[in-house]
């Protein structure tokens, strides 16, 4: 909503366009939702010592925006087949105003998401872009 405004140059005292302030209607009449969302963050399992940690980390893009997210997989050894899912983190960017390639949105999800790695026992890193799976593997560039 914002960049829209920025694009179409409205300055501080101008109306609104109603394309834009639709959206933010819609935006702030869902507001009152967010009050009853939660997410549990309570990352001390109690564990034996030979128990498992794994993080997975998950990134996506779309013409908008993009963003990861970190999460932990604890098996529970009382109850064999059975595993806690823990979230841990998340990061999220609105693209920039000039036009970029999906892949290139991708690739910024991804480099996100390997700035955000921490030592853990297992570390999964997903994307559904091969592209970006491909670069991943490639050597890094200077300046990338």
């Amino acid at each position: 909503m914002f960049q829209g405004l920025w694009v179409d140059n409205v300055l501080w005292d101008d109306p609104i366009p109603n394309i834009i302030l639709n959206s933010w209607e819609e935006f702030a009449s869902q507001a009152e939702l967010l009050k009853s969302f939660e997410i549990p963050r309570f990352l001390k399992v109690c564990m034996k010592v030979d128990s498992r940690i794994e993080m997975y980390g998950y990134c996506d893009g779309s013409l908008k925006a993009y963003s990861v997210v970190y999460f932990r997989i604890i098996p529970r050894k009382r109850d064999a087949g059975k595993v806690v899912i823990v979230f841990v983190s998340a990061k999220t960017r609105v693209n920039p105003i000039e036009p970029v390639t999906l892949h290139r949105i991708e690739l910024c999800s991804a480099s996100i998401l390997e700035a955000l790695l921490i030592q853990i026992n297992g570390i999964y890193l997903w994307s559904d872009s091969q592209i970006v799976l491909n670069c991943i593997h490639l050597p890094p560039k200077k300046g990338n």
